[in-house]
């Protein structure tokens, strides 16, 4: 966990003060409470994750704007209209211009925190199955369903 949360607080502000000096200091100083951030305690001291100050950037709309405005884009716009506006590829199959996005998790859960009864229920959510969206029953996502 250290790895991800090396920042203590004079180095998150330090760099949230470099990365948006234009920002009153009041409002910077609220971005750092700990109902605001991913904050974890070690030996007595706050750490802050490693991407705080993209984190806040993304939880506030105008710095985002600027971001992207800075960089010559429009948020988000730029980055999907090439998928959005490319002509759907015809086939016999119900999809069009299909897009494979696969991940991994794991879950690691201490056998003192399991329930008495031996049984971990967990919520996974998964795609709505309407006609486009249908998965093979070979498909991963089905095989981990069950």
């Amino acid at each position: 966990m250290i790895g991800e949360f090396p920042l203590n607080r004079t180095e998150v502000e330090t760099a949230i003060n470099e990365t948006f000096p234009g920002v009153p200091a009041e409002r910077r100083a609220g971005w750092l409470s700990p109902d605001k951030n991913q904050v974890i305690k070690s030996d007595g001291r706050d750490l802050y994750f490693t991407d705080t100050v993209s984190n806040i950037r993304f939880h506030n709309l105008d710095l985002m704007r600027s971001q992207t405005a800075a960089q010559g884009t429009s948020p988000f716009f730029d980055e999907l209209k090439a998928r959005v506006a490319t002509t759907p590829v015809l086939d016999s199959e119900p999809y069009l211009n299909p897009i494979t996005i696969e991940g991994t998790e794991q879950l690691t859960i201490p056998t003192g925190l399991l329930p008495k009864n031996g049984t971990l229920r967990l919520w996974v959510p998964m795609p709505v199955m309407i006609s486009s969206q249908q998965t093979s029953l070979s498909s991963p996502l089905n095989q981990h369903a069950t």
